[in-house]
């Protein structure tokens, strides 16, 4: 699958007074992205928490969901990414990432051109 243009929700863990948990809709937005591809949804939704809350904000506290369009089908659901995964801009950009997925994405990029 191919780079494409898919709507973002984020959603952040709430509690009620009494310690339910449930998840509160907190920010909307498009982002290219490639769902077979992990490190792009990544990307988009450290991208949209940052956006939403800063980059001090906890990714484990956040959920994203990706439609295909604005009120579309779910393509994925529940994405989070681990605590540590966003380090903001001074941390290293590149941590994470597989010497697989480094390599390949010139080829991909320049396919696409």
């Amino acid at each position: 699958m191919a780079l494409r243009t898919f709507w973002c929700v984020l959603h952040e863990k709430k509690k009620t007074i009494f310690g339910k948990v449930f998840w509160d809709q907190v920010h909307q937005f498009s982002s290219a992205l490639d769902i077979e591809v992990g490190y792009t949804v990544q990307a988009a939704f450290l991208n949209g928490l940052h956006q939403h809350a800063g980059w001090d904000a906890d990714p484990s506290q956040y959920l994203m969901t990706v439609y295909d369009t604005q009120g579309g089908t779910v393509r994925l659901t529940d994405f989070t990414a681990p605590a540590d995964a966003s380090t903001g801009p001074a941390g290293d950009t590149l941590r994470g990432f597989s010497d697989e997925d480094l390599i390949a994405e010139p080829g991909r990029r320049l396919r696409q051109r």
